[in-house]
């Protein structure tokens, strides 16, 4: 059974956001503005809380893995570079 609705929030929205909220609640299965701000809400609420990123540890890793990637590409185009060498020599 669904708890009574007991508390209120209010907020403000532009005239052509209202009538687009207007126009859509149907559609999203609501019976009514209100119904759809809830549901809204309500997916906003349940959404996991993400931990927030440490942005200066993601580009430090980012970092690092591009050098690895460049050495690796490096020692590939050494190695290519040495069998053109072997085939011209023969």
């Amino acid at each position: 059974m669904t708890k009574p609705k007991t508390k209120m929030i209010s907020i403000r929205v532009s005239e052509d956001d209202y009538l687009l909220l207007k126009d859509r609640y149907e559609l999203h299965g609501n019976r009514s503005v209100s119904a759809l701000a809830r549901e809204a809400l309500s997916n906003v609420i349940q959404r996991p809380v993400l931990p927030p990123i440490d942005l200066e540890a993601e580009v430090r890793l980012l970092h690092n893995k591009v050098a690895v990637l460049q050495r690796e590409v490096s020692r590939l185009a050494r190695i290519v570079e040495e069998q053109d060498l072997d085939k011209a020599a023969v």
